[in-house]
């Protein structure tokens, strides 16, 4: 075959194994936008509704045991209680001829020797009491506005939810014809790539774009012959692929832009074609005859498909 016509050949599929790559990249990215909005727009940010806070038995049973308690410590603050004898004691009165007892039991109680210790006790008590009161109010009312805020939240978002389904129904007709679209070209570039690799040219471990990239590369920049190249790379092949992941990457949009370029430059398709025309007609063998036929079709069936390719390298944001 024909160097030029075998170059030719050769960037022809390493630009299509490269918009196929590009193909899937974008409906990736897009499919995982849409996602993101759909979402968006559909599900509603909900936050969990506190539960209520209510005046419990345990909060009632304290404050009964601090007032209960202070009026314990008033009441027995004022319980008389003995404190020993008082009198002249035991004497015998002449008078009345008799023995008389002049001896009583002196009483006191908590309040009139500890005044200050009562008063601080019931007035803890008292505190203690309102302190629990004011405490438990104070957490109730917290509580309940903590409620209505949430399900304010709640029914703002379900109304939100609710006023975007037009839109989410616009967003998923643009997607769907957008995927659609993107899933038409996956099948048009599969096609001319499986038309180029039939004519079983190359072998099947070289069908792929590091392969195709790499031998493009090396033959372009040098005068090594096909055959030659396969020699070098029969054992290392993985290994080169594994090294020019990178650079492929680094080089991708250049190269898509400049065949997107090329495309529509008349002039270099015209002298491609005539190149090949000319070695068609100059052919005896009528297999390479088919075989320059089938590589002039599908170079102009790709230069059609590029043509009009433009979103590979614009990646519009179809979904804004």
């Amino acid at each position: 075959m024909n160097r030029n016509v075998f170059l030719l050949y050769l960037r022809n599929l390493r630009d299509l194994e490269f918009a196929r790559e590009l193909i899937k990249h974008i409906h990736n990215n897009e499919a995982s936008t849409y996602e993101t909005k759909h979402a968006e727009l559909t599900e509603p940010h909900l936050v969990a509704v506190p539960d209520k806070i209510s005046w419990s038995s345990g909060c009632i049973l304290g404050i009964l045991i601090s007032f209960g308690m202070a009026i314990f410590v008033m009441i027995g603050g004022m319980i008389q209680i003995p404190t020993g004898l008082s009198g002249d004691g035991i004497h015998f009165d002449t008078e009345r001829n008799a023995v008389v007892s002049n001896v009583r039991i002196a009483h006191t109680s908590l309040m009139e020797e500890y005044p200050l210790l009562i008063m601080i006790g019931v007035f803890f008590f008292i505190a203690l009491g309102i302190y629990i009161l004011w405490r438990t109010s104070r957490n109730i009312n917290n509580r309940n506005e903590e409620i209505s805020i949430a399900e304010e939240h709640n029914a703002q978002e379900q109304i939100r939810v609710e006023s975007n389904k037009t839109i989410d129904q616009q967003l998923q007709n643009t997607w769907l014809n957008r995927e659609t679209f993107l899933k038409q070209e996956s099948k048009n570039v599969d096609k001319l790539l499986d038309d180029g690799y039939c004519l079983n040219i190359l072998p099947n471990q070289y069908r792929n774009l590091a392969s195709l990239y790499y031998l493009y590369d090396y033959m372009s920049t040098s005068q090594e012959s096909f055959k030659d190249v396969l020699t070098y790379t029969s054992n290392g092949m993985q290994a080169i692929i594994e090294k020019i992941g990178s650079i492929i990457s680094q080089n991708q949009s250049i190269i898509i832009n400049r065949r997107i370029m090329e495309a529509n430059d008349l002039e270099k398709i015209k002298n491609n074609q005539e190149m090949l025309n000319n070695l068609i007609d100059a052919s005896v063998n009528s297999d390479t005859v088919s075989q320059y036929e089938t590589i002039l079709k599908n170079y102009n069936a790709a230069n059609a498909y590029f043509a009009n390719s433009s979103y590979l390298v614009t990646e519009p944001d179809s979904l804004s």
